[in-house]
């Protein structure tokens, strides 16, 4: 008598993955509560300082600080929200602004050289629908996942440019889409790890960096903030020739774009 037992342990195996996941939401709450007291603090004294600041140099550099203070108040703010089960809020999203945010920050603070490139078919305004910290979040971990594995050595490059794609759903109505491309100088990526990049739970520091550490959900969490956005996300990379992740967000045609 022979029994079928492989749905069993599937589900099984679902089973135990939802409870991990639900005790890390738990354990991502907490912790967001505490950091969420200790950066109010932050906050208030930073921005104290910034009006006693005597020269530009002086203000530019807490102005740094208190931009990055406000963004980790919102991811915490946001981690609460998600424990909650908070619907998102979408919004039209100027792309360059947010894009040209985090360029800033990631250079202040990893002293990394980045090239903005940018196609012929560029506009003043690159709107896009969806969550403001979200894909600044986005952005931000592409970029310093890309530091790390160049040791924070080495050049990044983010390419704009804009394709006809159809959706993720199937249709064959071609939608207009931004395509970022963020590119790196590191190490690359070994091909066998290529197809598990984006799993949960996947050390990310065996194929991205030699650094020790890493919680394998970095790029997870990219891979769900393209897709909740309505787009796609690709990672291309060959040892000793640097790594390229693409990705691929809807034009917001609601708002008119300045050419």
């Amino acid at each position: 008598c022979l029994t079928d037992i492989t749905e069993a342990l599937d589900s099984r195996q679902q089973f135990l993955e939802a409870k991990h996941l639900q005790a890390i939401g738990l354990l991502a709450s907490g912790v967001a509560h505490e950091y969420n007291n200790i950066l109010t603090g932050v906050l208030a004294m930073s921005e104290l300082a910034l009006r006693e600041a005597v020269n530009d140099a002086q203000r530019s550099q807490l102005e740094i600080v208190v931009q990055a203070a406000k963004r980790c108040t919102e991811l915490s703010s946001n981690l609460l929200s998600l424990s909650r089960s908070t619907p998102r809020q979408n919004e039209p999203l100027d792309l360059r602004e947010i894009i040209h945010e985090t360029l800033r920050f990631v250079r202040n603070s990893r002293g990394i050289q980045i090239e903005l490139l940018e196609s012929d078919k560029s506009r003043t305004h690159i709107a896009v629908v969806g969550n403001r910290n979200e894909l600044a979040t986005l952005l931000l971990n592409l970029m310093i996942n890309a530091c790390d594995a160049m040791e924070n050595r080495g050049t990044i490059t983010l390419r704009i440019d804009y394709a006809e794609l159809a959706k993720p759903s199937g249709s064959l109505e071609p939608t207009p889409h931004v395509v970022l491309q963020l590119s790196d100088t590191g190490p690359g990526i070994p091909e066998e790890h290529l197809p598990h990049i984006f799993e949960r739970f996947y050390r990310v520091d065996k194929a991205r960096s030699r650094k020790e550490g890493g919680s394998g959900v970095g790029l997870t969490v990219a891979k769900g903030l393209v897709e909740a956005m309505g787009g796609r996300i690709f990672v291309e990379s060959r040892v000793g020739e640097g790594t390229t992740f693409t990705f691929t967000l809807p034009l917001y045609t609601g708002l008119t774009l300045k050419g």
